[in-house]
């Protein structure tokens, strides 16, 4: 693989944020860091079933299955119209995104992944939302909206960095062989023909299974960080090398703070969880610069540090749970423990969907958090920690709760990205990449 260096970002640390917030002044020197936050939002803004199924239900396109699941088709979804978050795109500089594309695991499945693969019988219960592994949109889905893009999705619930590592599996029962990175990358590129799209949004959303699945053989954590990361940023490169301008990496959230490590698992394996989501996000932001095509942007988004900080301020946030999932009895380990079938009553109020899965709500925040990156990094400025939406940048790590609802308040930002040139006219939309 050729190393080449590349346009590089990635969202600062929470010891850090939280230090600079607590001054007025300005860092002594120019920080090479981006960061982002959760927004509370308006809980309202988080779609239920229903109102998915009638506005962003995805479609799904065939292509040729790939060599580990007959069945498995290439997918694309499309993205629901709506009018973009107003406090998006504040710099006026985020590049022009035709097309969201998504590659990874539960967490970005939009439906047409395990659902079809596993002929509608996985995710089982009738909750989950058109098959996505939660109760509404998924972030890739929610930072489509805001983008006024195009969506297609390759995820599958389950999948892997890759298989020839750790093999990616899904169904109530684990027996359901899913494609991994590579295979799903491979479906993009053929029904693409081998070029990408250089106005797209490359997303790849993996690594979280290759621990789940991986640990079961008694494989250490920091090894296998060390290849899941490899792994990733192989396909990465493959994307940049087919001409993909914008790519997007979200790191790994804390596994040992889900409701199944904190639950199901015992002590060990829990602070194992922790260990290799750290391991892995580190490995991932000092080696992706090495690993990328020079002409692609690259958006490394901290996805870990600004949950844990939506949890510790849960009351300022509008959430009452931040420990417990709303649907619970639905997965095997579950079952298997004798815990009954059961529904919270507001998921809004919860940080986890089930044991395993954020929230719609949750994944708000998340589509938050990407969105402010590439507002950062298309602005080029570094804010005075604290300042709101209106500023350059967004809110700040640890602000008040004025602030940290600014992301979702309305402001004075057009709120959608620069259109091409005339001479380039924007392309039509599609379902198809």
């Amino acid at each position: 693989m050729v190393r080449l260096g590349t346009v590089f970002a990635v969202a600062g640390t929470l010891c850090a944020a939280v230090a600079q917030a607590q001054s007025s002044d300005p860092p002594s020197a120019p920080s090479q860091q981006a960061v982002s936050t959760f927004g509370s939002g308006d809980s309202s803004a988080a779609p239920s079933p229903s109102s998915v199924a009638s506005s962003a239900a995805p479609s799904s396109a065939s292509s040729s299955a790939p060599a580990s699941s007959s069945s498995a088709p290439s997918s694309a979804a499309a993205a629901p119209a709506a009018a973009p978050s107003p406090s998006f795109n504040s710099s006026g500089k985020v590049p022009y995104i035709s097309r969201v594309v998504v590659f990874g695991d539960s967490y970005v499945d939009l439906g047409n992944g395990d659902f079809v693969l596993s002929n509608k019988t996985w995710p089982a219960d009738s909750a989950y939302a058109d098959g996505r592994f939660t109760n509404g949109m998924t972030w890739p889905e929610q930072l489509a909206q805001k983008l006024r893009a195009d969506m297609a999705g390759y995820a599958f619930g389950g999948a892997t960095t890759n298989n020839s590592l750790v093999q990616g599996l899904a169904g109530l029962n684990d027996t359901i062989q899913v494609p991994d990175l590579a295979m799903q990358v491979d479906n993009y590129l053929k029904d693409a023909q081998n070029k990408s799209d250089p106005n797209g949004l490359y997303i790849l959303a993996a690594g979280s299974n290759d621990f789940f699945f991986g640990m079961k053989n008694d494989t250490n954590p920091v090894s296998l960080a060390n290849r899941s990361v490899d792994s990733l940023l192989t396909q990465a490169d493959r994307l940049a090398s087919t001409g993909a301008k914008y790519l997007m990496i979200p790191t790994l959230t804390d596994m040992g703070r889900l409701p199944h490590g904190l639950n199901y698992t015992n002590a060990s394996s829990s602070a194992g969880a922790t260990m290799f989501a750290n391991v892995f996000n580190e490995m991932m932001k000092s080696r992706a610069k090495m690993f990328l095509n020079q002409s692609s942007t690259v958006y490394v988004v901290d996805m870990q540090n600004p949950l844990l900080l939506y949890m510790a301020q849960a009351q300022q946030n509008n959430v009452t749970n931040v420990t417990d999932a709303c649907l619970r009895g639905v997965h095997k380990v579950e079952i298997d423990a004798g815990v009954p079938r059961s529904l919270c009553e507001n998921p809004n109020t919860y940080v986890f969907w089930d044991i395993y899965h954020p929230t719609s709500h949750t994944h708000q925040q998340f589509a938050m958090v990407a969105a402010n990156e590439m507002d950062l990094v298309a602005s080029r400025a570094k804010p005075k920690m604290g300042q709101d939406s209106n500023s350059v940048g967004g809110a700040a790590v640890g602000g008040s709760p004025s602030s940290s609802s600014a992301l979702a308040a309305s402001s004075t930002s057009s709120g959608s990205a620069a259109p091409p040139p005339s001479s380039e006219p924007a392309p039509a939309p599609s379902s198809a990449p």
